[in-house]
């Protein structure tokens, strides 16, 4: 029985370590979520990847993958693809600033064209990504690490706030990754299905340096149109 007893912790313990089961936190899950969301959305700068692609029957379609950072109000830089076309975009001050791929010139538009479209909302301002209409329930997910990290995953089916993906899309599915002593949220991944086929959308957010003192600047040379 003793070696029965030993044997049964030893297989607890390699399971905790693992990731697999753990144990309850101190905090409830709903809780967390919204403490990680308020103090995630609280932040004045931040740095982000996003990638965005559909899958249909014909195949899967990229739509984005782009590295940016964010200062508010108003500050955004990404570069990467849309559409697998490389991309350079800043904005500031109302002013929206994209490089064109021939010439290498940065034309400068007055106010914010690509964002008012909704369709790069999330692009250039990830954090919407967060907005609920009410906090979701929530249920625990494995805990998973990340660069020597241990996150908490929290896992919900949320009804999103963002009229653009509300619009378009239905039975949204979230996983994000929460730092258990910062409680920030550091990676959000989203699956959702199109209202109208069965076209299927994936969204992968990672969110790092938080409050970090990031510097947005327009272009030195540009064209206004």
């Amino acid at each position: 029985m003793l070696f029965l007893a030993v044997f049964l912790l030893l297989g607890l313990l390699y399971l905790l370590l693992a990731g697999v089961v753990h144990l309850p936190s101190a905090i409830e899950p709903q809780d967390l979520l919204r403490q990680a969301v308020t103090r995630t959305k609280a932040v004045k700068s931040y740095s982000y990847s996003i990638k965005t692609r559909l899958v249909t029957r014909q195949g899967t379609r990229n739509l984005s993958d782009l590295k940016g950072s964010r200062v508010l109000p108003d500050g955004v830089s990404v570069t990467g693809k849309i559409f697998n076309s490389p991309v350079e975009i800043v904005q500031l001050k109302g002013v929206t600033y994209v490089k064109d791929r021939y010439s290498a010139k940065w034309l400068a538009l007055n106010g914010d064209r690509l964002g008012d479209t909704g369709v790069f909302i999330a692009e250039l301002d990830p954090l919407v990504l967060l907005d609920f209409k009410e906090t979701p329930l929530v249920v625990w997910g494995k805990k998973e690490r990340s660069e020597k990290k241990e996150l908490l995953v929290l896992e919900c089916t949320p009804r999103v706030a963002n009229r653009f993906l509300a619009a378009q899309f239905v039975d949204f599915k979230y996983r994000m990754y929460v730092d258990p002593k910062q409680h920030y949220v550091t990676r959000v991944k989203v699956e959702a299905r199109s209202k109208e086929s069965q076209t299927r959308l994936f969204i992968d957010l990672g969110l790092d340096n938080f409050d970090k003192p990031l510097k947005i600047e327009p272009p030195a040379k540009t064209s206004t149109h």
